[in-house]
């Protein structure tokens, strides 16, 4: 029998964090960042190589579904005041603050700092209801462009995204109770959300509407909660284990396909990519997250990957924003550019998380998503 040191940690379910999956969340937005970094025209190609960074708001998805998906099912049997009250309440705390923070910011300081252009101020200005109501993919889907979110806004259409799936998934979680059904409800959020982006192919409307809109991206947050359920079914951290190979070496032959039919390879708008591709990603990217809670992984919990995802909500919020705007106001190109990017975008990610995230999560212990222990004895006596 290996000493306790070398046993592989069970994954607890009740726990707020693991640090593997804080090193995941740092992959995710080191992708999205240098994406969007190497976009100046002088660093073409860093440009090519980074163009896959956009795929780590697919391995977001997966995340969030998991994790959501797990206080969800951990939380079912409390009272509708816990379940519902206080899940939408944590939600609340943890993204509302620095998403305010950033929305101020960006229509009224920044104009008034002179950082945004005319035309900039006026679009932001006119579409104000759309980022307040976490509406900004509709507003892509209906601009059908990305030409619609200026002054770095685009990356908005995903937490869009997220927050629409938070609206929804807890009822139909707790319509289904069990794992095992949630297990059932999450391939069948799969296979319908597959479904509707080649009906919207089948339709003309493929493309950048079928990228932004919930009903179509879904699936990805669907297999999140299905390795969720799975890790919470009989001998789940067994089963999970056992799909762990497969599914990376399934998502790696998808995209292998991929790669090797569609020209505009690794862009995310083409039909093979949305088609073949999406599905390729959602499942080796689930792979990564089984491998992270079953596994101990020395790499993912690396201190500076972990710091990464700490901060990866309010540097995903802003980090675009700032690099136009450094990118217009600064004569730093190349090589240079995405360190000096980097160290810039720090400044209001850590005022964020001082002036608003840290208070604000102070708050969350108030809004159990267990009743407490003397309140259940008192419910069974």
């Amino acid at each position: 029998m290996p000493a306790p040191s070398q046993r592989a940690p069970h994954f607890d379910a009740t726990r707020d964090r693991l640090p593997a999956l804080d090193g995941i969340r740092g992959l995710a937005i080191i992708a999205v960042f240098l994406s969007h970094a190497s976009f100046d025209s002088t660093t073409s190609w860093l440009g090519r190589w980074f163009t896959w960074g956009w795929m780590g708001v697919d391995l977001f998805f997966v995340l969030s579904g998991f994790l959501i998906t797990g206080i969800l099912l951990d939380a079912i049997g409390q009272s509708p005041r816990i379940y519902y009250g206080n899940f939408y309440a944590r939600r609340f705390l943890r993204l509302a603050p620095a998403l305010c923070l950033f929305l101020v910011t960006l229509f009224y300081l920044l104009p008034a700092l002179g950082l945004l252009t005319a035309g900039e101020t006026r679009d932001v200005g006119a579409n104000r209801g759309w980022y307040w109501s976490y509406l900004v993919n509709v507003l892509v889907a209906v601009r059908q462009s990305f030409e619609a979110t200026p002054a770095g806004t685009a990356p908005l259409w995903s937490l869009s995204v997220e927050e629409q799936f938070y609206l929804v998934w807890p009822f139909l979680v707790a319509r289904a109770r069990t794992p095992r059904r949630v297990r059932t409800l999450s391939i069948a959020t799969i296979l319908v959300s597959m479904a509707l982006r080649a009906l919207g192919w089948q339709l003309g409307r493929g493309g950048i509407a079928t990228y932004v809109l919930t009903f179509t991206r879904a699936d990805s947050l669907a297999w999140g909660a299905l390795l969720a359920a799975l890790l919470r079914m009989p001998r789940g951290e067994e089963r999970v284990k056992q799909l762990r190979v497969p599914l990376l070496l399934i998502g790696a032959a998808l995209l292998t396909i991929v790669a090797n039919i569609d020209p505009e390879w690794p862009w995310w708008q083409g039909l093979p990519m949305q088609a073949i591709g999406f599905p390729g990603l959602a499942m080796g990217f689930t792979g990564v997250v089984a491998y992270a809670i079953t596994r101990p992984s020395r790499w993912l919990a690396w201190k500076p990957l972990r710091v990464m995802g700490f901060y990866s909500y309010a540097l995903y919020l802003w980090h675009s924003t700032v690099l136009v705007i450094l990118e217009r106001q600064t004569q730093v190109h190349g090589l240079l550019f995405v360190p000096f990017g980097a160290i810039v975008c720090a400044v209001p990610v850590v005022l964020s998380w001082i002036a608003v995230e840290r208070p604000a999560l102070r708050l969350k212990p108030r809004f159990p998503m267990r009743a407490p222990i003397a309140s259940l004895r008192a419910r069974a006596a």
